[in-house]
């Protein structure tokens, strides 16, 4: 996680310090869903004045590389980058699942539009050629 001070120049490298690696590819092969290689796509969203990392599981169904839904982590301290743990391990607070066994992911939550819940994008094929969706959860 890298963060840029007020005021911010976000073009100027100077602005810019490293704060934390937030999530790392143990973390997502000993997560609640195990097995799966890293965590891609992230997305940061604050709900309800809590900060939340969403993050794209990947794995090698149906192929290598492949989305398999998302993992929610909630902020215990935005400012060291602390994400809430569960005994030692990063604590899942919810998770966006698409259809199973399709390339399903990445995630995204936007506040203003809170009725829609989560956005997700997911691949299926249909005769042999792939279609691609964007979906809406309804969840909050």
């Amino acid at each position: 996680m890298l963060k840029c001070d007020s005021p911010c120049h976000p073009a100027s490298p100077d602005a810019w310090r490293y704060i934390a690696t937030l999530l790392t590819d143990d973390d997502a092969k000993l997560g609640a869903f195990r097995g799966y290689s890293a965590h891609s796509a992230p997305d940061l969203f604050s709900r309800d004045g809590k900060t939340y990392l969403m993050a794209t599981r990947v794995s090698d169904k149906p192929w290598k590389g492949s989305y398999s839904g998302c993992d929610i982590f909630r902020f215990v301290n935005l400012e060291t980058a602390a994400l809430e743990k569960d005994h030692g391990r990063l604590r899942i607070v919810g998770q966006v699942q698409g259809t199973p066994g399709s390339f399903n992911g990445a995630c995204t939550f936007q506040p203003a539009v809170a009725a829609v819940g989560y956005l997700y994008g997911e691949i299926r094929f249909v005769d042999k050629h792939p279609f691609f969706q964007i979906f809406q959860t309804a969840a909050k």
